[in-house]
């Protein structure tokens, strides 16, 4: 069976910026781990279920407006029966947020 990192279809880079996203009408602030242009890794400790979307908001240097974007938690990481983080799925990126995210990957690390 394969794992997580084999079956990403995008590369994922260490970042560590902030991200705001909404869930359930509550508004959250976290961290990232790693991203790509297909999603974020984030640590948080909101209950967030598998398969839920949330709005999540977060700005690159590439482009003046945060990139705003609905997505779907495809993972969630849990320690001891508490969430830790989860990893989101962008649905919908727009091409100028694309251009702006590979932009601003440039010369950064993958992520294990």
């Amino acid at each position: 069976m394969a794992d997580q990192t084999s079956r990403r279809i995008q590369q994922r880079y260490d970042v560590r910026i902030s991200v705001d996203f909404v869930y359930d009408g509550k508004e959250y602030q976290a961290q990232s781990r790693n991203m790509s242009v297909g999603g974020v890794f984030i640590e948080t400790a909101a209950p967030l279920p598998y398969g839920s979307t949330v709005q999540v908001s977060f700005r690159v240097p590439a482009i003046k407006e945060p990139i705003e974007i609905e997505s779907q938690v495809r993972w969630v990481e849990k320690d001891g029966g508490i969430t830790q983080g989860v990893g989101l799925q962008f649905q919908g990126l727009r091409a100028k947020h694309v251009w702006a995210l590979n932009k601003f990957f440039a010369g950064k690390s993958h992520a294990a």
